[in-house]
């Protein structure tokens, strides 16, 4: 998928971004033309399996291209676990080789889940409690649509959808309600997700409640 039109070039990160919502949408009974879904997983099984090769002329544009290869190929690897087509070797090596370049913590959490996914309990831990760890500098350039906020709203709401045992829910929810009282204008992707995040809170939650606000 290209951010413009179908003759710019292909934007990396959106490409599992966009898989993702499609896959989305077809769960929840939204037609979904089924040629265009396994061309996008086909994509993203080609990149997966790309490696390193094209970090320099894709992500120039990043400061650390790096971390934006790491991150397009992680969203790339859990979104094909999704549906089961996530190599587990390629995984595997992507964790052990290139973990490190990881500038935040979101894309840990992606290939945790992917390795959780495929089997590799082991692993897929390790990652997770390294992304929960991993602190984002937002006065980088990354090149991943991604912010502190963004990254915090999703790694929660992937707790809470995948009901991980990895990590404090309720110690993550205050993270995020920390950066959202300290943040007056949220980018689209901060929006979206916190509010997915939201609604898995609110679906988990047992009990009503209410406060009382006095002024003065």
């Amino acid at each position: 998928f290209s951010t413009w039109e179908d003759e710019s070039e292909v934007n990396y990160w959106l490409t599992p971004y966009v898989t993702d919502f499609l896959l989305d949408a077809k769960e929840r009974g939204f037609a979904v033309p089924e040629w265009m879904l396994q061309r996008a997983l086909k994509n993203l099984q080609e990149h997966l399996q790309e490696g390193e090769r094209y970090i320099d002329s894709r992500y120039e544009f990043s400061d650390s291209p790096a971390h934006l290869d790491l991150a397009t190929r992680a969203y790339a690897a859990y979104v094909l676990s999704r549906v089961k087509q996530a190599p587990l070797g390629t995984i595997r090596v992507i964790y052990d080789q290139e973990a490190n370049n990881a500038k935040s913590g979101l894309p840990l959490v992606h290939l945790g889940l992917a390795l959780s996914a495929q089997g590799d309990k082991q692993r897929a831990d390790a990652s997770m409690k390294r992304g929960l760890e991993t602190v984002r500098d937002d006065k980088l350039y990354l090149g991943d649509y991604g912010s502190t906020l963004r990254d915090q709203a999703v790694i929660l709401y992937l707790m809470l959808r995948y009901k991980t045992n990895i990590g404090n829910v309720s110690e993550q929810t205050k993270k995020l309600s920390t950066l959202l009282h300290a943040n007056n204008y949220l980018s689209t992707q901060e929006q979206l997700f916190t509010f997915l995040a939201s609604k898995e809170i609110l679906a988990r939650a047992k009990d009503k409640w209410k406060a009382k606000l006095s002024i003065g």
